[in-house]
């Protein structure tokens, strides 16, 4: 299966619009693939690799605005105040994720 297959067989949900994010593993991917190019992420997706270990990549695909919609209330922000993360922005939480998966392999 090709990058493109993956993602639509593991990350429909959010590629139509269902949910906000999908954290979707990737493994023995050609060292030719990228991440998804400009043309998804015009439709409003964005991609981060989150982490890489032992042939296998974690991405997470997401919608940031209906990301930032869910985790901006105040039951949320709590909860992830309790877990490092400061809110300030999309790009400060993901980057706390990374190091949450870093440091904790899986941090849930």
């Amino acid at each position: 299966m090709t990058l493109s297959d993956l993602l639509v067989v593991h990350s429909a949900p959010t590629l139509a619009g269902i949910k906000c994010a999908s954290l979707i593993s990737l493994a023995n991917l050609d060292a030719k693939e990228q991440l998804p190019g400009k043309e998804l992420q015009a439709k409003g997706l964005s991609f981060m690799s989150i982490t890489a270990k032992n042939g296998t990549r974690l991405l997470l695909v997401y919608r940031e605005k209906e990301l930032l919609k869910t985790i901006r209330n105040e039951k949320a922000e709590r909860i992830l105040r309790n877990f490092g993360y400061d809110g300030s922005s999309i790009s400060s939480l993901l980057s706390r994720l990374q190091q949450r998966f870093q440091a904790e392999n899986c941090p849930h």
